[in-house]
């Protein structure tokens, strides 16, 4: 931040979002600001007020958005918390989660949860979020147990197969959903296994976590097969026959995304790195690393 004429500079790898903008043009309703998230974003968060002042942001993230990993989400809180913070104002936890929220649907028209930006606002690594009439949503921050720390951060990685835009999966899974008795059976189903996962991570029971992670995959999928797709299925077959315990598919899944693969040893999932990175070289391959 620095003294100049209302220039706002954002630098990231995704350059879709890589803009230079003027305070005129954000405030301008003809310009055109609907298909970016950045644009978007600055144009809610930065008040009318504030003139006289350059701005410069840098965006570190490896991956774009469309990953099914919260990016979008963490983008546009991160916005808002940096924002605020230049501007010298305080926000709450529920500010910082709602505000990005409108972004997305409000000024974007995409659909969506308020679970991405409550896990990016969260301070602590893993919450328990409940999402009751939408826009409410309750968090529980939920201490791993280190033995499952360890676990994770040794015997998971993560596939990126290719950017997708999830509101797309979100209305054709939401089209399965043809009355309300239908719903509260899908509801039923995941909030069942989203306990079971809970009790897992807060007791370390690996063999408990596997079974949750499992089922869920299993749940998504008879829900609507769409939510795999070729690319996924792929990834997800090849790892099944290199003897993976569970295979976990982020997000909205769709044509792209992102798959998670659980293997019992730090070796296996290497040795499967090794095999599926030349077998898909367009996709992206991440370990998993959790803050201490």
């Amino acid at each position: 931040l620095k003294r100049g004429n209302g220039i706002i500079t954002v630098h990231a790898r995704d350059l879709r979002f890589d803009v230079q903008i003027t305070l005129e043009e954000l405030r301008d309703d003809g310009f055109d600001h609907q298909n970016n998230l950045v644009r978007a974003a600055l144009r809610r968060f930065i008040p009318d007020d504030f003139f006289g002042q350059d701005i410069f942001i840098g965006i570190d993230i490896p991956l774009e958005a469309g990953a099914s990993l919260g990016i979008s989400s963490s983008i546009s809180v991160g916005l808002y918390r940096l924002i605020n913070a230049l501007l010298g104002r305080k926000v709450t936890l529920k500010q910082q989660i709602m505000e990005p929220v409108y972004v997305e649907t409000s000024d974007l028209g995409l659909l969506g949860g308020t679970q991405d930006q409550a896990a990016a606002a969260s301070p602590w690594i893993a919450t328990f979020i409940s999402v009751g009439r939408w826009p409410d949503t309750d968090i529980e921050y939920v201490r791993i147990d280190p033995t499952m720390v360890k676990f994770l951060n040794e015997c998971v990685c993560h596939i990126f197969t290719g950017p997708h835009i999830s509101s797309n999966t979100h209305r054709q899974a939401r089209a399965q959903l043809t009355s309300r008795r239908r719903l509260k059976e899908v509801y039923d189903l995941f909030i069942g296994i989203s306990y079971k996962a809970r009790h897992a991570l807060v007791t370390g029971d690996i063999p408990l976590f596997i079974d949750a992670v499992n089922a869920n995959t299993h749940a998504q999928l008879a829900f609507y097969p769409g939510l795999a797709g070729p690319d996924i299925r792929s990834v997800m077959h090849l790892a099944e026959q290199m003897g993976a315990l569970a295979c976990k598919i982020c997000g909205a899944g769709g044509t792209g995304g992102t798959v998670s693969v659980v293997f019992d040893s730090h070796d296996a999932t290497v040795a499967f790195y090794l095999v599926a990175s030349p077998m898909f070289p367009t996709f992206t391959f991440l370990e998993n690393r959790l803050a201490a």
